[in-house]
């Protein structure tokens, strides 16, 4: 694990504030990605949380933090009243609630263009 040095201000600054926040109850209702995955959708949710107020601003961290993650175009959803019918791509799709806030993050948009002489990820 990197030392405390090697660490830039914004890195030891999350640290900070993720030690320092309160605890508040995950409930997954629906998951459909990886554990690691889903771990980081969470904790970008709890980072979007302690940095902003407003739910539209946590939502556009979390989808800002997964498109830069795991590329493509990422959607989020935050509010404490919302119902859905979505189209997804696989294993990208997770609902869950941060106390009585409930998020739906998920992952849709055209396949990925293939650079000429390159493969495709999925193998195909």
């Amino acid at each position: 694990m990197a030392d405390e040095e090697e660490l830039t201000e914004e890195q030891l600054a999350r640290r900070k504030k993720a030690a320092n926040r309160p605890v508040r109850k995950l409930t997954i209702k629906l998951n459909d990605m990886t554990d690691e995955m889903r771990d980081q959708v969470v904790e970008f949710a709890q980072q979007g949380l302690d940095d902003h107020k407003l739910y539209k601003d946590v939502a556009a961290h979390i989808k800002r933090m997964c498109d830069e993650k795991y590329g493509g175009t990422w959607h989020c959803i935050a509010g404490l009243h919302f119902g859905s019918n979505i189209t997804h791509d696989a294993h990208t799709r997770i609902n869950f609630y941060l106390d009585k806030l409930a998020f739906l993050v998920f992952k849709n948009g055209p396949p990925e263009k293939v650079e000429e002489g390159e493969e495709k990820k999925d193998g195909a």
